[in-house]
């Protein structure tokens, strides 16, 4: 059972099933019993409030911060957020906006939306009193992505509401408005890109994220953590086994951690179901529902390792008469105007999915917003 093995749980034979992570529990008894051995080994066990057959199970208490500087661990709580210092020391765990990082962005005006029109700009930071709430910039502008310097220098003086000149230590600087928590009713910008100083990096960090149990420390996503931090378990003696239905596979793909709808997939026929996808669904099928496993275990290595097509057999094995979902999706947009600008041809299945998100309004129009920066709908000032 994988990480489950080191549990030494109780034998629970076929009463207790491992699919995909998650436990389905076939009896009550084996339930209880389960819940209490969970609870022994230290999960905090806690029952959803919106299914009284599903239960949650999570190691609490084991994340800790690692000083860089005095190597103590400390609480993650804003660990990573500008300026946190230890409580142990006293030193900065994490700094996002150092001397030298560029920031290109757009003013915002009095009610919080940025500018209007493809406008931006680009300034390089001193420092950032993210206490007070103020950014601190050297005073050159440059252009961002839109126009030319003489335009930035022209935009940059249009807002001249949104900055003020400020000396420190002899040095003439920029100041503006800039929040820890952003917020663009308060902030005077709105950043659309930030530039480390050190090769692009943005961040610095003078901690590590560690895990702990039984004493000892792992790595924050240690492939060698004895248990999984978290479980789902789903009690499912109170339901029948699932009927062949146009929409059970929906079921066995969610069961499988997987999406059903094509559209969230990648559609230019690129590889993304594996053998651990079938044989968690092969699972399930057995345990769960009257179709034939044995049948379906046959199957399913001829079945297609693309997303939508994967979904597409999978669909058809489970009944004659099942239609896959197949949603507009803004991705196939991103993905294929990418493409085409780096001149990369497109696949027949990513044609079609762009065709379909196109004459989408709901999803057009976000995939306006998202490349204009949300300035589509704004008026002309």
């Amino acid at each position: 059972m994988g990480k489950f093995d080191d549990m030494k749980l109780t034998g629970f034979g076929d009463t207790v099933i491992l699919v995909a992570g998650s436990l389905y529990v076939k009896t009550e008894t084996a339930m209880q019993t389960l819940i209490e051995e969970l609870k022994t080994i230290g999960y905090d066990v806690k029952l959803s409030e919106s299914n009284t057959d599903y239960w949650f199970a999570n190691l609490s208490d084991i994340s800790h911060g690692k000083c860089g500087s005095c190597n103590e661990l400390i609480s993650v709580y804003g660990i990573r957020s500008h300026g946190h210092k230890c409580e142990k020391c006293g030193e900065v765990t994490y700094w996002q906006i150092l001397d030298g990082t560029k920031v290109r962005f757009s003013f915002t005006d009095s009610d919080g939306r940025s500018s209007e029109g493809m406008t931006d700009i680009k300034m390089t930071v001193k420092r950032w009193d993210h206490e007070a709430g103020w950014i601190y910039f050297y005073p050159k502008v440059e252009r961002g992505i839109w126009g030319n310097d003489e335009s930035a220098q022209t935009y940059f003086d249009a807002y001249s509401n949104n900055w003020e000149e400020v000396e420190e230590d002899g040095e003439e600087l920029i100041k503006m408005r800039y929040t820890q928590t952003w917020d663009p009713c308060e902030c005077a910008f709105n950043p659309s890109e930030i530039i480390g100083p050190y090769d692009g990096l943005v961040e610095r960090y003078n901690h590590t994220i560690v895990q702990v149990w039984q004493g000892k420390e792992y790595r924050e996503w240690d492939c060698d953590f004895p248990v999984p931090d978290s479980i789902n378990c789903h009690g499912r003696w109170k339901q029948p086994l699932l009927e062949a239905s146009p929409t059970i596979h929906n079921t066995i793909l969610q069961a499988a951690g997987q999406v059903a709808d094509k559209g969230w997939h990648y559609q230019d026929g690129r590889p993304f179901f594996v053998k651990d996808h079938w044989q968690h669904m092969s699972m399930f099928i057995r345990h769960f529902t009257k179709l034939d496993a044995d049948a379906f275990d046959k199957s399913w290595p001829s079945f297609r390792e693309d997303g939508p097509g994967g979904i597409d057999d999978l669909a058809a094995w489970c009944h004659p008469d099942a239609v896959a979902t197949d949603e507009p999706n803004i991705g196939s947009l991103i993905i294929g105007f990418s493409k085409v600008a780096s001149g990369q041809r497109l696949a027949p299945g990513e044609v079609s999915a762009m065709k379909k998100a196109t004459a989408d309004p709901e999803t057009f129009d976000t995939f306006t917003d998202v490349m204009t920066g949300g300035r589509r709908k704004a008026k002309v000032h």
